[in-house]
């Protein structure tokens, strides 16, 4: 996920520096579900992706990225 999103949480565009960014005892990004679990969403590698773990938290939550206020940022990201 790291290499396929060069480096840069999709939803942010903050740089993610390096593996201990999102594995280890304090991760500034999770590993989340593009499509949340509770909307059907599966744990396949094509619905993950890192995110600023407080963006995943606190604005994303359970909605898909159509429902973000930053939609088009998120597209041009990608």
């Amino acid at each position: 996920l790291w290499e396929e999103q060069n480096h840069h949480c999709l939803y942010t565009g903050e740089q993610i520096d390096n593996i201990t960014d999102f594995i280890g005892s304090n991760p500034k990004f999770d590993i989340e579900h593009t499509i949340p679990q509770s909307v059907g969403g599966d744990s396949t590698q094509m619905n993950l992706t890192l995110c600023d773990n407080r963006f995943n938290r606190e604005i994303k939550k359970a909605k898909l990225p159509t429902e973000l206020a930053n939609h088009e940022e998120i597209l041009a990201r990608i």
